[in-house]
């Protein structure tokens, strides 16, 4: 029994709480498509702006509590709000984590990574723009769940025309 007992707290102590490489690109893809990309119900919407609470909802999930108050507070769907409201779609492209770094408390992980989002017009599909840009997250455990406890983006309206 005592031995049973060692070898649990030797795997409890033992186990990391920090994400992995691939864990934190599967939160990281996820949250970026629920933030970017919409579906067809949502691009029919007439009224643009009922978007947000729409992809305020579809993030919550990636996102700790404190940070979702923040994504909703700077309404950071704007880019995909405005690109639809010029009938684009917006895609997620591709993600390449450039810098992973593990927190001082070993808790948590820092990326910073580059994201290439593609725009095409709805009415004419041939017409396809790239636009890549750097961007950061700390990916954290929180009530047993990987969520982004902070998220920024180099993103600018000036850089895709708006």
């Amino acid at each position: 029994m005592i031995s049973l007992m060692a070898i649990l707290f030797i795997l409890g102590c033992s186990s990391n709480s920090v994400p992995t490489e691939n864990q934190a690109l599967e939160i990281l893809s996820a949250y970026n498509k629920a933030k970017y990309e919409l579906n067809e119900t949502d691009l029919s919407l007439q009224d643009k702006q009922e978007l947000y609470p729409v992809i305020n909802d579809r993030v919550k999930p990636y996102l700790t509590e404190n940070n979702y108050k923040n994504f909703i507070a700077n309404r950071e769907a704007w880019v995909t709000i405005e690109e639809a409201k010029i009938n684009n779609v917006v895609k997620i492209n591709e993600i390449k984590i450039d810098k992973l770094t593990e927190t001082d408390d070993k808790k948590s992980i820092n990326l910073d990574y580059t994201i290439t989002l593609s725009i095409t017009a709805e009415e004419d599909k041939t017409k396809t723009k790239d636009y890549s840009f750097t961007a950061q997250v700390t990916i954290t455990k929180e009530n047993d769940s990987l969520k982004i406890s902070r998220d920024w983006e180099s993103l600018n309206a000036g850089d895709l025309g708006l």
